[in-house]
């Protein structure tokens, strides 16, 4: 939703998995990478 001038514009929002499963790709990760990375980010936020 967003304001122009004295208009509130409705605007449909992508479903994020939609857009993860048919949108344009940009980066490359392997599995390996994003296991890693995801063990990181769960070891910061809760500890080993």
């Amino acid at each position: 939703m967003r304001v122009d001038g004295s208009k509130v514009i409705l605007e449909r929002v992508p479903d994020p998995f939609e857009l993860a499963l048919r949108g344009p790709k940009f980066a490359r990760v392997t599995f390996e990478e994003f296991e890693r990375e995801s063990e990181e980010m769960q070891d910061a936020l809760f500890g080993d």
